[in-house]
């Protein structure tokens, strides 16, 4: 496990292959400029860096979610504060993942419920934690995800506050 690991650092393990490590957590900051940026193309190199990677958190990154897919062992995936995410993305990385776990808690604000509506192309979430601004009352995207077969939980935060909507 890695836990607060500096980008810079990061890229200087680009040539090795750390096959240990299955959880990383990078929390950064969203207001870095230049090099101390986490962005797409480092998601790349985790990949290559962390081939047994299964639990990612990021937070404060500036990824678009271009390459999220391609960690193809994750099985849980944490997206905070990370506000330039493309929902485009979502349907690769929900089709292609086998996620137990998908938390989008707080800050990607430029992720609104239809960008979320891939989330049932993903039929191994078992545990989903959303903010209530993802969440369209008008549409159905809450029923859609509670038809999800492995689906045990669903939490919805809302102002400091996390409601489980569903908990089998």
């Amino acid at each position: 496990s890695c836990q607060r690991l500096d980008v810079r650092r990061l890229r200087l393990l680009s040539s090795h292959t750390l096959s240990g490590v299955t959880s990383l957590e990078w929390l950064g900051d969203g207001h870095r400029r230049g090099r101390a940026r986490f962005v797409d193309e480092d998601v790349r190199l985790l990949r290559r860096v962390f081939p047994s990677l299964r639990k990612l958190k990021l937070r404060g990154c500036q990824i678009t979610g271009k390459y999220l897919c391609d960690l193809e062992l994750l099985n849980e995936l944490c997206l905070d504060d990370c506000q330039y995410l493309e929902s485009q993305h979502f349907r690769d990385l929900f089709r292609q993942l086998k996620l137990r776990k998908f938390d989008i808690m707080e800050d990607c604000d430029e992720v609104n419920c239809c960008d979320l509506v891939d989330l049932q192309l993903c039929p191994t979430l078992e545990h989903i934690k959303i903010a209530d601004y993802h969440l369209c009352m008008e549409s159905d995207i809450t029923q859609q995800l509670l038809q999800l077969p492995r689906l045990n939980k669903l939490s919805i935060y809302s102002k400091n506050f996390v409601f489980d909507v569903l908990s089998r």
